[in-house]
Protein backbone atom coordinates (compact mmCIF):
# COMPACT_ATOMS: atom_id res chain seq x y z
CA UNK A 1 0.00 0.00 0.00
CA UNK A 2 1.74 2.61 -1.65
CA UNK A 3 1.62 6.29 0.92
CA UNK A 4 2.20 10.03 0.67
CA UNK A 5 3.12 11.30 4.18
CA UNK A 6 3.25 14.78 5.04
CA UNK A 7 4.96 16.34 8.79
CA UNK A 8 5.76 19.30 9.99
CA UNK A 9 8.28 19.66 7.11
CA UNK A 10 7.38 21.23 3.74
CA UNK A 11 8.54 18.22 2.19
CA UNK A 12 6.29 14.76 2.19
CA UNK A 13 7.85 11.68 2.30
CA UNK A 14 6.90 8.56 -0.58
CA UNK A 15 6.71 5.26 0.87
CA UNK A 16 6.80 3.34 -2.54
CA UNK A 17 6.98 0.25 -0.77
CA UNK A 18 4.53 -1.41 2.19
CA UNK A 19 4.75 -5.18 3.02
CA UNK A 20 2.59 -6.85 4.80
CA UNK A 21 3.06 -10.90 5.69
CA UNK A 22 0.70 -12.57 8.17
CA UNK A 23 -2.11 -14.23 8.03
CA UNK A 24 -5.98 -14.49 8.49
CA UNK A 25 -7.88 -14.67 12.04
CA UNK A 26 -11.24 -15.19 12.80
CA UNK A 27 -13.88 -12.97 11.88
CA UNK A 28 -11.92 -10.57 8.88
CA UNK A 29 -8.68 -9.70 10.80
CA UNK A 30 -5.35 -10.59 9.67
CA UNK A 31 -2.32 -9.93 11.92
CA UNK A 32 1.13 -9.74 10.87
CA UNK A 33 4.25 -7.70 10.24
CA UNK A 34 4.95 -4.45 8.62
CA UNK A 35 7.53 -3.56 6.65
CA UNK A 36 8.26 0.23 5.01
CA UNK A 37 10.49 1.91 3.51
CA UNK A 38 10.08 5.74 2.90
CA UNK A 39 11.97 8.67 1.19
CA UNK A 40 11.34 12.10 2.01
CA UNK A 41 11.19 14.47 4.77
CA UNK A 42 8.60 13.58 7.01
CA UNK A 43 10.39 12.17 9.41
CA UNK A 44 11.03 16.03 10.69
CA UNK A 45 15.03 15.48 10.17
CA UNK A 46 17.77 15.28 7.11
CA UNK A 47 18.23 11.75 8.58
CA UNK A 48 15.06 10.64 7.92
CA UNK A 49 15.14 11.34 4.30
CA UNK A 50 15.75 7.26 4.17
CA UNK A 51 13.39 5.63 7.12
CA UNK A 52 12.49 2.14 7.50
CA UNK A 53 9.25 0.87 9.80
CA UNK A 54 9.07 -2.62 11.57
CA UNK A 55 5.45 -2.94 12.83
CA UNK A 56 3.10 -5.11 14.24
CA UNK A 57 -0.24 -4.68 12.35
CA UNK A 58 -3.98 -5.64 12.55
CA UNK A 59 -6.06 -5.30 9.78
CA UNK A 60 -9.52 -5.65 9.58
CA UNK A 61 -12.62 -5.47 7.04
CA UNK A 62 -15.83 -4.40 8.43
CA UNK A 63 -19.13 -3.47 6.99
CA UNK A 64 -22.43 -5.05 5.70
CA UNK A 65 -20.22 -5.93 2.81
CA UNK A 66 -16.42 -5.97 4.35
CA UNK A 67 -15.82 -2.85 1.97
CA UNK A 68 -14.42 -0.94 4.85
CA UNK A 69 -10.56 -1.59 6.12
CA UNK A 70 -8.50 -0.47 8.94
CA UNK A 71 -5.37 -1.43 10.13
CA UNK A 72 -3.28 -0.33 13.48
CA UNK A 73 -0.26 -1.23 14.08
CA UNK A 74 2.99 -0.09 16.06
CA UNK A 75 6.83 -0.57 16.08
CA UNK A 76 9.76 0.98 15.34
CA UNK A 77 11.59 3.40 12.56
CA UNK A 78 14.61 3.81 11.91
CA UNK A 79 16.32 6.86 10.43
CA UNK A 80 20.12 6.53 9.22
CA UNK A 81 22.16 6.14 10.80
CA UNK A 82 20.03 4.03 12.91
CA UNK A 83 18.11 6.16 15.37
CA UNK A 84 14.62 5.08 16.10
CA UNK A 85 11.36 6.26 16.69
CA UNK A 86 8.73 4.74 18.72
CA UNK A 87 5.82 5.19 16.05
CA UNK A 88 1.92 4.07 16.72
CA UNK A 89 0.06 4.31 12.86
CA UNK A 90 -3.54 3.90 11.70
CA UNK A 91 -5.03 4.02 8.48
CA UNK A 92 -8.84 4.03 7.13
CA UNK A 93 -10.47 3.55 4.01
CA UNK A 94 -12.48 1.56 1.50
CA UNK A 95 -11.76 -1.54 -0.42
CA UNK A 96 -13.33 -1.58 -3.89
CA UNK A 97 -12.96 -4.12 -7.26
CA UNK A 98 -14.58 -6.93 -8.00
CA UNK A 99 -13.15 -9.37 -5.43
CA UNK A 100 -12.65 -5.96 -2.84
CA UNK A 101 -8.56 -6.46 -3.19
CA UNK A 102 -7.66 -2.78 -3.79
CA UNK A 103 -7.71 -0.26 -1.17
CA UNK A 104 -8.25 3.51 -0.71
CA UNK A 105 -7.43 5.60 2.39
CA UNK A 106 -5.95 8.23 4.84
CA UNK A 107 -3.27 7.06 7.45
CA UNK A 108 -2.01 8.92 10.90
CA UNK A 109 1.04 8.17 12.32
CA UNK A 110 2.49 9.44 15.89
CA UNK A 111 6.27 9.05 16.46
CA UNK A 112 8.04 10.07 19.28
CA UNK A 113 11.87 10.30 17.80
CA UNK A 114 13.78 8.89 21.05
CA UNK A 115 17.32 8.81 18.70
CA UNK A 116 16.81 13.21 18.26
CA UNK A 117 15.81 13.11 21.93
CA UNK A 118 12.60 14.57 20.95
CA UNK A 119 10.29 15.91 24.22
CA UNK A 120 7.13 15.15 22.98
CA UNK A 121 5.79 12.57 19.67
CA UNK A 122 4.75 14.26 16.73
CA UNK A 123 1.79 14.10 13.82
CA UNK A 124 2.67 12.97 10.25
CA UNK A 125 -0.67 12.34 8.19
CA UNK A 126 -1.14 10.91 4.84
CA UNK A 127 -2.97 9.09 2.20
CA UNK A 128 -2.58 5.47 0.76
CA UNK A 129 -3.36 3.15 -2.61
CA UNK A 130 -2.81 -0.02 -2.88
CA UNK A 131 -3.83 -4.47 -3.32
CA UNK A 132 -4.64 -5.75 -0.15
CA UNK A 133 -5.30 -9.69 -0.32
CA UNK A 134 -8.20 -9.58 3.09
Amino acid sequence: MPALVFGISDVPSFAPPTIFLGGRLPRSWALGYQLTVSFGLADRYLSGVLTHRHYLVGLHGFGATRRGLTGVGGGVAFTLPLKPIAEVEARIGVRFGDKRHWAVGALVRLGWDIGHEELAPMPQFGAFFGYVPL
